[in-house]
């Protein structure tokens, strides 16, 4: 198998994304990326290396097809997390997310799992729009929990502002 088969392959039987998605990720076309796959062009240096560091990639595996696919040292713990248990993009999106919230972010988005998380424990079923309600009270309050059901005018004009949980949820 060849440079640009293994690209291929890789792209779209190990990865499964489109050309895309691949090609915006390692910063070529579309249509650069489909040349390359079918071997119009030549794989340079350069996309060798963006696939590599995109994907944690091994280069001797990507080039000569010998040694192990993924370069374990290459691997951001998130890369380990989404191979380990199978994550999906959008899994990745979030874990990413949110570690790159301010602390009160994190905070509030703690206390909204947390919700989940004690309804599932205690086998009753998850009220996703009773746990958001609850959320964004606590975020109207700066972070505390509510302790009365009542909120000030200042709450209430914060809760207005953010959007709308819809009422089928």
């Amino acid at each position: 198998m060849e440079t640009y088969e293994r690209i291929k392959d890789l792209r779209k039987n190990k990865l499964k994304v489109t050309q895309d998605v691949f090609a915006a990720k390692i910063n070529i076309s579309r249509s650069n990326l489909g040349n390359i796959e079918t071997g119009k062009v030549g794989v340079t240096d350069r996309v060798l290396v963006d696939i590599c560091k995109a994907y944690g990639i091994n280069r001797e595996w990507l080039e000569h097809g010998t040694g192990e696919m993924y370069d374990a040292n290459a691997l951001s713990v998130i890369d380990q997390l989404v191979q380990k248990y199978k994550l999906s993009d959008t899994a990745r999106k979030v874990l990413e997310t949110y570690i790159g919230l301010e602390k009160n972010d994190k905070q509030v988005i703690d206390r909204f799992v947390q919700k989940i998380v004690e309804s599932h424990q205690a086998n009753q079923p998850i009220n996703l729009k009773e746990s958001m309600v609850y959320t964004v009270k606590v975020a109207a309050r700066g972070g505390e929990p509510p302790h009365t059901e009542e909120m000030t005018q200042a709450e209430a004009e914060r809760i207005a502002n953010l959007p709308r949980v819809p009422d089928d949820l």
